[in-house]
């Protein structure tokens, strides 16, 4: 399984009651005034999550988030150096459970964050350009790029988690902006780059692409030789040096 698979897993917003639009899928930031100011459905009894009318769900590579109706409710941080607190909160979240089993430890605060809905509306999280709906924009394209997962994912991870006292800051919810723009920019090279290699190979170029990577292999292959014996060319010398001035 690749980086970008742990960024990808998404559920899609549910249907609201009355409405026949689709809620804007994978975002929850194009929400109207009305919409961002209604009243939270209460949570759910303890693994009550499937079956609770509007509320969906999102797993991904720095650990969930849980939306009721169009607006975020819950995110759970998990530590970024933490992959195996990481499986088990989303295995949590799959089954619709709240905390693990009985016979099984609960994971504390030193290996995840859990923000709940009153802090969420404090840093403004349901508002266009937050932190969070950068972070999903980060984790999104993470899900589109192996080679992008594994240079902005962790940078992501680290900026949750340092961070997760203060996401009402500006200062905060500015570098989550960079960083999401330059994951962008990122993703966009890419894309360009591996456009290129297409066109080239698709112009009768595979042969000449393949002897280059051989070729290439053979220069890091000698290099390593070259180095070894320049060393030991200079060991001899300096010995011989030595050997000489006595």
């Amino acid at each position: 399984m690749g980086a970008a698979a742990e960024w990808a897993d998404i559920t899609p917003f549910a249907r609201r009651a009355g409405d026949d639009r689709l809620l804007a899928a994978l975002s929850v930031s194009t929400l109207s005034w009305a919409q961002q100011h209604e009243s939270v459905t209460p949570a759910p009894l303890f693994g009550g999550r499937r079956t609770w009318v509007g509320y969906a769900f999102e797993t991904t590579g720095y650990g969930s988030l849980e939306l009721c109706g169009p607006l975020a409710y819950r995110v759970t941080i998990v530590h970024p150096d933490d992959r195996e607190a990481l499986r088990q909160h989303h295995r949590l979240v799959r089954r619709g459970r709240l905390r693990p089993a009985p016979y099984r430890r609960r994971l504390g605060d030193s290996r995840l964050r859990v923000i709940e809905r009153e802090q969420l509306t404090r840093s403004r999280a349901d508002t266009h350009g937050s932190w969070l709906f950068a972070a999903q924009r980060i984790a999104r394209v993470c899900g589109t790029d192996d080679e992008v997962a594994r240079i902005a994912g962790p940078a992501l991870r680290q900026l949750l988690w340092v961070s997760r006292d203060h996401l009402d800051s500006r200062h905060v919810e500015a570098a989550f902006v960079e960083l999401a723009r330059a994951t962008e920019d990122l993703a966009t090279e890419r894309r360009r780059y591996r456009a290129a290699v297409d066109r080239w190979v698709a112009a009768g170029h595979r042969s000449e692409l393949q002897a280059e990577a051989h070729l290439g292999a053979v220069r890091q292959l000698v290099q390593g030789d070259l180095d070894s014996i320049r060393l030991e060319t200079g060991v001899l010398a300096e010995v011989r040096r030595v050997l000489t001035d006595r």
